[in-house]
């Protein structure tokens, strides 16, 4: 039983550095690329240009892209944070109404009888 208790202790400390290597891996792939493409391109502004290296324009644009992605998916999970709200808050109304129905319904007493429709009877 200790046996699976080292095991899984070693397994927990190489699953926490998964993401210290995935970063390391990412990094090391970014100065490649950074170093193969250092050569200057120029960028027209609206009212200028601007010389940067390749790499430097390619990482703005894709930093670019990940802010806008954050500031949408925000906007969502907001919006499903509100919907969920909002869903609780009707689910524990439903919850007081179903408690409540029972508490006021007067117990039936079982008379052997089969209680039906009318149509069941006949």
């Amino acid at each position: 039983m200790s046996q699976n208790y080292s095991s899984d202790k070693e397994e927990g400390s190489i699953r926490q550095y998964v993401p210290l290597i995935l970063i390391l891996f990412i990094a090391t792939i970014l100065v490649i690329f950074a170093v193969q493409n250092s050569h200057e391109i120029a960028i027209k502004l609206i009212f200028r240009t601007v010389n940067v290296s390749l790499s430097l324009a390619l990482l703005i644009s894709v930093f670019i892209g990940v802010i806008m992605t954050l500031i949408y998916s925000i906007s969502l999970l907001q919006k499903k944070n509100k919907k969920i709200k909002e869903m609780k808050t009707h689910i524990s109304e439903l919850k007081k109404y179903t408690k409540q129905e029972t508490v006021n319904k007067p117990e039936e007493k079982d008379s052997g009888f089969k209680t039906g429709s009318t149509t069941e009877l006949l």
